[in-house]
């Protein structure tokens, strides 16, 4: 039972944690973004790649990546990026983008992530402590 408990990391340790797995839905999802944008038959699997990112990120968020201020910088640095990678896709070629099923997924997932984010801080601010 000892090892099991060694392999878990402490609530000490759940921050540090929760960086790192900031850091790990980065990669994961500038992955999804670059071959989603690319198009052709690699979007299903970029946009399933691109959620799993979200997931992750939402797991960093909620294991407690954002109880340290580095940990509040790298997430919502992420989510910058993930954001200015759309607009920039978007403000490149308009044309092709506005009509792109892909973008329009990952804004939706990248919208949804920000309001659960937002509506997660506002119960947690007006639930009685």
């Amino acid at each position: 039972m000892r090892s099991i408990i060694k392999l878990l990391p402490s609530s000490a340790d759940h921050p540090r944690l929760g960086v790192w797995i900031f850091g790990v839905a980065w990669l994961i999802g500038n992955m999804s973004l670059i071959i989603g944008s690319n198009g052709g038959s690699g979007e299903l699997p970029a946009g399933v790649g691109f959620a799993i990112a979200c997931a992750s990120w939402w797991g960093g968020y909620r294991l407690g990546g954002t109880k340290s201020r580095v940990g509040t910088a790298v997430g919502w640095l992420v989510i910058g990026i993930w954001t200015l990678n759309l607009l920039g896709a978007l403000l490149s070629a308009f044309s092709h983008y506005v009509a792109d099923s892909f973008f329009w997924a990952s804004v939706v997932m990248l919208f949804l992530l920000i309001s659960a984010v937002l509506i997660s801080n506002e119960i947690r601010r007006s639930s009685p402590a």
